[in-house]
């Protein structure tokens, strides 16, 4: 790890966006709101990954992956749709000596460019940037080999309470969600839960946040979870109760066996193609040489 003295260095020369909050050197934490350390205690991420592999889509600064390297997992790879220098993924590996993957791809491309399973997939922040949310899911699903966590802005919160025990989901067409034009479909919680097992990932564990301010982002399920019967088999199978509060769920999942639950009632769609030929040749080139550098 690096020394105070050249963290703070670092910090002061930087000039990229800080989104994530994590430890460079001793005492030493970057500007970021979203808490690393604090999102994967939460998400019950163990402390020792020793031999894990680690997926990480929609990286950013890589804090993520940076924090599993230290709890020492074997491989990882940090994916997002802009270039290793946007956020600063490239300068703070380079810094902290990590060996980190950076793959610049989506998740839509993800299962065909990487051609493996992970002990553990990281998906947080991503889903409500996503205009095809449930392609992302099912992909997902082809991507975990232990377990994934998902974390994602929710609905509830702008749902009247008769209502928010159902499965449904708000479309953002503008700047509606966080005045961000990026923003697309937030689910609720009793829907998010129907989607991941909808795409095969069975929902093990949901934290949800209330809207009440940054002390408190994360508050326990018992704390949240008391009124409002949801009528989905996957909210009633985890035995969870609505009050139509929250603003951001974490869900934690992993692929049932078998096919997928939509694969024996969707309608085949054919061949989906998301990125030009070209374009899937040229990442697919980057991805080889990222690996073996």
């Amino acid at each position: 790890m690096p020394s105070v003295s050249e963290a703070e260095s670092f910090l002061r020369e930087s000039r990229f966006r800080w989104h994530q909050r994590f430890q460079l050197a001793p005492g030493i934490f970057t500007p970021g709101t979203n808490d690393v350390d604090r999102m994967l205690r939460l998400a019950e991420i163990p402390a020792d990954l020793s031999g894990w592999s680690v997926l990480d889509i929609g990286t950013s600064n890589g804090g993520f992956c940076f924090e599993a390297e230290r709890r020492g997992a074997s491989r990882l790879v940090a994916v997002d749709v802009c270039e290793a220098d946007y956020s600063g993924f490239a300068q703070i590996r380079s810094f902290l000596g990590s060996r980190t993957e950076f793959v610049e791809a989506s998740v839509y491309e993800l299962p065909e460019l990487l051609g493996r399973r992970f002990d553990l997939v990281l998906f947080l922040g991503v889903l409500y940037h996503l205009r095809h949310p449930l392609l992302a899911l099912d992909n997902l699903r082809r991507l975990i080999g232990r377990v994934g966590v998902i974390e994602t802005a929710v609905c509830d919160h702008e749902l009247p309470r008769r209502v928010a025990g159902r499965a449904l989901v708000r479309f953002y067409r503008g700047s509606e969600l966080h005045e961000n034009p990026t923003n697309w479909f937030a689910p609720n919680a009793a829907g998010l839960l129907d989607w991941c097992a909808s795409s095969g990932l069975a929902p093990t564990m949901l934290v949800k946040e209330p809207p009440a301010g940054p002390v408190r982002w994360f508050a326990s399920l018992a704390d949240v979870l008391r009124s409002g019967e949801h009528e989905g088999s996957a909210w009633r199978a985890a035995g969870l109760r609505s009050r139509g509060t929250a603003t951001r769920c974490i869900v934690s999942v992993r692929p049932t066996p078998g096919e997928p639950e939509f694969a024996s009632t969707s309608w085949a769609e054919g061949p989906l193609t998301v990125a030009d030929e070209p374009v899937r040749r040229a990442r697919e080139g980057q991805t080889r040489a990222t690996a073996s550098s």
